[in-house]
């Protein structure tokens, strides 16, 4: 099935947006659009996308969440971090160990939030790393209670 940019707009225009809707009709074709909306100008619609690409669920999915993860707002970096969540793990790896060396603290907590116990070795060691020397009193706190439930 081809989707054009106007159904991939269609659902995202919203106010709020209903994204497994959106990713039940649009599927992995909507995927192309997406990564373009989140390189375009537009934040709001850039911070859906990355959204939308995560509730998409494949490993495409993921590097169009990567390059979310290298957005200059940190907005769209941190729908990127929940959007992982949607994510097999193998897949959210690559890119929460990207979000979880951010800048922002904003972005490193979602992308803690986003960790689950199938994530990669790479992944937990920056989480040990968070836990120990992250300069933010509360990621350490939540890096330490992510580390107990990865076990």
């Amino acid at each position: 099935m081809s989707v054009s940019m106007e159904q991939v707009l269609g659902y995202l225009d919203a106010e709020e947006p209903n994204y497994v809707a959106a990713a039940r009709t649009l599927g992995a074709d909507a995927l192309p659009h997406l990564e373009s909306l989140i390189r375009g100008d537009d934040l709001a619609r850039a911070t859906k996308a990355a959204s939308l690409a995560g509730v998409i669920r494949t490993p495409e999915s993921a590097q169009v969440l990567a390059i979310a993860a290298g957005h200059d707002d940190a907005t769209v970096r941190v729908a990127a971090a929940a959007a992982t969540n949607h994510l097999d793990p193998s897949d959210a790896s690559p890119v929460l160990s990207v979000l979880l060396d951010d800048a922002d603290a904003g972005v490193r907590k979602l992308a803690l939030r986003s960790v689950s116990p199938g994530a990669d070795a790479d992944v937990r060691e920056k989480v040990r790393v968070m836990a120990n020397s992250d300069p933010n009193d509360r990621l350490r706190e939540l890096s330490t209670e992510i580390l107990r439930q990865l076990g």
